[in-house]
């Protein structure tokens, strides 16, 4: 005789103590055949694309004033400091302030990459600003000396000399105004081109005497 496979029947010459169970699959539906409900309720990633949005960064506005007006502000008071009186008047003092602020920009470079090395903090800012101010100095350096050197010194030059008015040149001689700056003659002094002759002292210059009238120069 056969034996039933009927589940929860015993065949034939089965024990009918023996217990019997049944086994039910679970249920599971096909992708397809998701309510909308419970696609929602699971966990969905996704993966970002290059130009999709992302979080967005607050910015700090206060380091970004920092950043702008402080390197901005050491170069134009580095410049002043190297074109003007200051440096005529105190030339080791304005160099010896150049090269100490100098010194400050390469100790907060030093600063800027030691934080680096520090997890979770961003050197952005402090880079930049070090950059920047290293480059005002610099550039105030380099442009305030050549400015300096080629407008400023000889007005200064000329500023510390002596000034003569109502120089009549029949009576006065030019040995007697070696250290004028500025010579202001008589009325109806003139310069005599005809006696016009060259003059080099590094540069060629014209030279001519001033006469009064028609008076001749010594």
């Amino acid at each position: 005789q056969g034996c039933s496979l009927h589940p929860g029947r015993a065949g034939a010459g089965a024990p009918e103590n023996v217990p019997q169970t049944t086994f039910n699959p679970p249920h599971v539906e096909p992708p397809s055949l998701k309510s909308p409900a419970a696609m929602m309720q699971q966990p969905q990633q996704y993966r970002r694309e290059p130009f999709t949005e992302g979080k967005r960064r607050r910015m700090n506005m206060l380091a970004i004033l920092l950043n702008v007006f402080v390197p901005w502000l050491v170069f134009c008071l580095l410049y002043a400091l190297l074109s003007f009186s200051f440096h005529y008047e105190h030339p080791t003092w304005a160099w010896g302030i150049v090269i100490a602020s100098l010194i400050v920009v390469v100790i907060l470079g030093l600063l800027t990459l030691r934080r680096s090395t520090v997890p979770q903090k961003s050197p952005m800012w402090y880079g930049y600003c070090v950059i920047a101010l290293f480059a005002a100095v610099i550039l105030a350096a380099f442009l305030g000396d050549i400015n300096y050197w080629y407008n400023m010194q000889p007005f200064f030059d000329i500023e510390n000399l002596n000034t003569y008015p109502n120089v009549d040149p029949t009576l006065d001689r030019g040995q007697q105004r070696m250290d004028a700056g500025r010579v202001y003659f008589t009325r109806g002094s003139k310069i005599d081109t005809s006696r016009g002759v060259a003059f080099k002292n590094l540069d060629t210059y014209c030279v001519a005497p001033i006469v009064n009238g028609d008076s001749k120069p010594d």
